[in-house]
């Protein structure tokens, strides 16, 4: 099992912006952390990787990196999403239209 999460990088260079995303990644790897011993207590063989940048691309990146049976994505009602053109598109959708022939369980 790999568990993988995504700190988008801060939008501006402001020491405000930079404290905020450090606390958001120490608390994404707070959370990885505590979810790959919980599934290690109950006997699977975990990995995390947490990656920063563009969420989408760094989960198609690591996806293909590590080239899993089965991806498992969960979704959230967007929020705004990724625009393209006059159409929003989520993280998951993105991912569903990137990965091929890859099975994907999406949750939502």
């Amino acid at each position: 099992m790999i568990l993988v999460s995504v700190v988008a990088d801060p939008l501006d260079a402001s020491s405000h912006d930079e404290q905020a995303f450090e606390g958001l990644r120490a608390a994404m790897e707070a959370a990885l952390t505590q979810s790959a011993q919980w599934a290690a207590e109950r006997g699977f063989d975990v990995s995390v990787v947490l990656a920063t940048g563009d969420p989408r691309k760094m989960l198609v990146a690591t996806i293909e990196a590590k080239q899993p049976d089965l991806v498992v994505i969960a979704s959230r009602p967007p929020q705004g999403g990724i625009r393209f053109g006059n159409v929003a598109v989520s993280v998951s959708d993105y991912l569903l239209r990137h990965l091929g022939d890859l099975p994907v369980l999406l949750l939502s």
